[in-house]
């Protein structure tokens, strides 16, 4: 006598098909939040990395009576034929990591030298941006804006890295800015749509601190945490871009 085996009926197998869309569809927000949480985390903690790697150069430089490795847009420094990064200004943020990076020399043994900072060359790039493949340029790569003509007597919740899908446009720049009561959510994803696009951006600050703004509370008063901000008089600071084509 043959062994009869009942399988699933159709009627049983789209109940089963339509549960699992039930589900997935309530699980997809928290499975996308905790994906955007997880990458942005990780952007921060590149962020660190490279603040910690500048700071630690400067350090370096103090020592050794150097100006710092912060760059400018304006240069006072009246150069005397050295290649010293302080006496190079900047218009975009490729160049300035370029040099930063040494990638001049990149792959031969003058490298290790001609780099101003110890740090990974992948905290360079962030979520969507491509890393680093071994060319002569970090161009296409670089995943962060970057703070011109930074002074120690800034405050320190200025932003000196910025992730680069969020607009800088009003950031405060010199003078005296009232940031409190400026709630006007910033865009994003205008100019870039990686790392985050509109949902989130990654922010370094002069003090050392990283913090994570989703899109509903990145406002200019968020972004300087609720803080008048003041310049020193006759300084004006920029943010330095990444290209916006490889």
């Amino acid at each position: 006598m043959k062994k009869l085996t009942k399988g699933f009926t159709l009627v049983e197998l789209l109940v089963v098909i339509g549960i699992l869309g039930i589900l997935m569809g309530a699980l997809f927000p928290a499975i996308n939040g905790a994906m955007l949480s997880a990458k942005t985390n990780a952007m921060a903690m590149s962020g660190r990395n490279l603040f910690n790697g500048i700071m630690q150069g400067n350090i370096d430089r103090i020592q050794s009576g150097r100006e710092s490795l912060w760059p400018k847009k304006n240069s006072a420094t009246t150069s005397d034929g050295s290649d010293d990064i302080a006496e190079k200004t900047w218009n975009d943020a490729d160049s300035y990591f370029d040099e930063l990076f040494g990638m001049a020399s990149y792959g031969t043994s003058d490298w290790d030298n001609d780099k101003w900072i110890d740090v990974d060359i992948k905290h360079v790039s962030g979520p969507g941006v491509p890393t680093y493949k071994g060319n002569k340029t970090l161009k296409g790569c670089v995943a962060w804006k970057v703070v011109t003509d930074l002074t120690d007597d800034m405050p320190d919740v200025l932003p000196v890295l910025v992730s680069r899908n969020l607009d800088t446009s009003t950031f405060a720049v010199s003078g005296e800015k009232n940031t409190i009561g400026e709630t006007k959510r910033l865009t994003m994803g205008k100019d870039f749509a990686e790392p985050f696009g509109s949902k989130a951006c990654v922010i370094i600050h002069k003090g050392g601190g990283a913090t994570v703004h989703k899109a509903r509370y990145a406002t200019l008063a968020d972004i300087y945490e609720k803080q008048s901000i003041s310049f020193p008089s006759s300084v004006q600071i920029s943010y330095l871009e990444p290209s916006k084509s490889n």
